[in-house]
């Protein structure tokens, strides 16, 4: 057997287009976008059911396979670069496959959330193709922006699909100015809270879809099955949001909070920005803006140690607020 010494991978988005029928489907001629990604763990899991019937013995006569799931993470660091031949950058895109379009916000529950397939190859140390695997109709089910001091801002997808196969070839030459790519420093970032600004060691915001995976009859052609994938994966519910932040103890204001029962509602701006190297149209970075009107305090902690400094982490659910604007509100540019 062969010594395999090594293995690495890439992937390529393509984001479909349309959506209800479209969904899984691509462009007749895809847009390949190359993103480097920390993380990719997507694959098919088989959903298994056991025989549990009254036969006379005390052991399991056989196990079914009733379905099959494509489901996994992906983590990519905040690009502000902006490939050549596009318009925004390669953040802009991971996070408008979670919210879609940055003019039409989408945060309604509905069957037409944004899709992409995704191309993912392994080559091993010779570089010699091991597996060309093509995952189809990928929708966030969750999206979390997070940052630390002395680390970088990244975006983290958990992800829900329609179907994986195998595919023949690469779908691209890898593109050799990677170089050029930046991850988004923490330090480079802004958080105001109640129109003050807060320095922060650390933010999440993590914004719940609710995607639900049914697989129901009649959606395959006559005389065929479905194999066993969903056959819609529509958001349900409502989209829930919290934002975490974590600033130094310094004041005892959060701590009379605590005692209310009232509701504490403030404001809130997340600011993240990743040098686009030139790349873009103007200025040195693209930055992000999102603007959070309400976002409701659920808990103040405090985080003591007999070394270091007290932290008091900040939870809070994120509302919409009595406009007709969605709860979180994204701001694009370049500075």
């Amino acid at each position: 057997m062969a010594e395999v010494l090594v293995t690495h991978g890439y992937q390529y988005f393509s984001f479909e287009t349309g959506a209800g029928s479209a969904w899984g489907t691509e462009a007749t001629v895809p847009v390949l976008l190359h993103h480097p990604v920390a993380k990719y763990d997507v694959k098919a899991g088989r959903m298994t059911k056991e025989n549990d019937r009254l036969i006379g013995i005390a052991q399991s006569g056989h196990l079914q396979n009733v379905g099959k799931m494509l489901a996994g993470g992906l983590d990519v660091p905040f690009y502000g670069h902006v490939d050549s031949g596009t318009t925004i950058a390669l953040a802009q895109s991971m996070f408008e496959w979670a919210f879609g379009d940055g003019s039409t916000v989408t945060l309604e529950t509905s069957d037409a959330r944004p899709s992409a397939t995704v191309y993912n190859i392994v080559r091993d140390g010779g570089n010699t193709q091991i597996s060309s695997r093509k995952d189809a109709g990928l929708r966030v089910n969750k999206f979390t922006l997070k940052g630390s001091e002395d680390g970088f801002v990244e975006m983290s997808l958990e992800l829900m699909g329609k179907s994986t196969a195998e595919f023949s070839s690469s779908p691209n030459a890898l593109p050799n100015d990677r170089q050029e790519l930046t991850e988004a420093l923490f330090i480079d970032s802004i958080v105001t809270l109640g129109g003050s600004n807060l320095p922060v060691a650390s933010f999440e915001l993590s914004v719940d879809f609710g995607l639900k995976p049914r697989r129901l009859t009649g959606a395959a052609a006559a005389g065929l099955t479905t194999g066993g994938w969903i056959t819609n994966l529509p958001a349900a519910g409502k989209v829930k949001a919290e934002l975490t932040l974590v600033p130094l103890k310094t004041v005892n204001t959060w701590d009379g909070y605590q005692r209310l029962m009232a509701t504490i509602d403030l404001a809130a701006v997340l600011s993240v920005q990743g040098l686009h190297g030139g790349s873009g149209g103007s200025g040195d970075y693209t930055r992000l803006s999102l603007s959070m009107a309400r976002c409701a305090l659920k808990n103040a902690d405090e985080v003591f140690g007999n070394d270091d400094i007290a932290n008091q982490p900040l939870k809070f659910t994120v509302l919409k607020p009595s406009s007709s604007a969605v709860m979180i509100v994204p701001t694009w540019s370049e500075v």
